[in-house]
């Protein structure tokens, strides 16, 4: 992930930890992060929501290969659509470091406003909020 990590790729035990602590989450709050799937369910990312510094943060990550194909928008916009419909969350934040102009363009296309600029974990982010 380009932007993410300092741009280190996962292993692939470090990937099923997440996978773990994903499902969790999810078992534990009704609500999660979730896998991304196409074909015949080939695993390209996730989508979905975590907690971080006390409120409820929006992410997703995709497999480069799946860049610029238009995933991230869908599988944004139908998470969302889920929060705004099923889930009982009222407000999400997102960050993004400002160099991602995919993913900053992903989240002003759904509707979300800049909140502030700021720093997290020692690198400069935008917030988003919705």
């Amino acid at each position: 992930m380009k932007y993410i990590n300092h741009g280190e790729t996962q292993t692939f035990e470090d990937s099923k930890r997440l996978i773990h602590t994903y499902q969790e989450f999810i078992d534990n709050n009704g609500w999660g992060r979730y896998a991304l799937s196409i074909d015949d369910n080939k695993l390209i990312g996730f989508c979905g929501f975590n907690f971080r510094d006390n409120e409820i943060d929006f992410g997703w990550r995709l497999g480069h290969e799946f860049w610029n194909n238009g995933y991230g928008f869908e599988a944004t916009e139908s998470v969302l659509d889920l929060c705004k419909s099923k889930l009982d969350i009222n407000k999400v934040t997102a960050i993004v470091n400002p160099n991602n102009l995919a993913s900053i363009r992903i989240i002003e296309n759904l509707g979300m406003q800049l909140d502030q600029n700021t720093i997290y974990k020692g690198n400069k982010v935008k917030k988003y909020i919705f």
